[in-house]
């Protein structure tokens, strides 16, 4: 939903626009982990392109509508993924961790999930989580 629903705010095609206007490359997903954003953009455009990232991680559009249209990609990417052999070794040696679910437990999981369960995990991820970055580049140049 973080990568293709938009925000609250502006559509998809609105963001991708913004970005190419900023000339800003994200990639911006929820894990088990926690909430994670790389971006390369240029210097000149970096006060610009963090409040696109930060619209992007604080404004999610979690609308029921884009929850289900979420679930049917995720339903397809997993139905087309080969069993892999290291499925039962995680299954053994990750019990009681998110790494212990494969491709399977995904799909049936996704019969039981709600939007609820989604905004819910996304609220957690931000009451419980420490915040980071790093950021690179010529600074001694700008």
């Amino acid at each position: 939903m973080l990568k293709n629903a938009g925000t609250n705010n502006a559509s998809v095609e609105e963001l991708s626009k913004q970005a190419d206007i900023l000339g800003i490359d994200t990639h911006i997903y929820a894990s088990e982990y926690g909430i994670g954003v790389s971006g390369d953009f240029p210097v000149n455009s970096m006060a610009q392109s963090l409040d696109y990232i930060n619209n992007r991680i604080l404004n999610p559009n979690l609308s029921q509508e884009e929850f289900k249209k979420s679930v049917s990609r995720v339903k397809d990417f997993y139905s087309s993924m080969e069993v892999s052999p290291w499925d039962k070794f995680d299954n053994a040696m990750f019990k009681g961790t998110a790494l212990q679910f494969r491709t399977k437990d995904t799909l049936k999981g996704l019969d039981e999930i709600t939007l609820d369960d989604v905004k819910n995990f996304y609220k957690e991820i931000f009451e419980k989580s420490q915040g980071k970055m790093v950021l690179t580049g010529p600074f001694e140049k700008h």
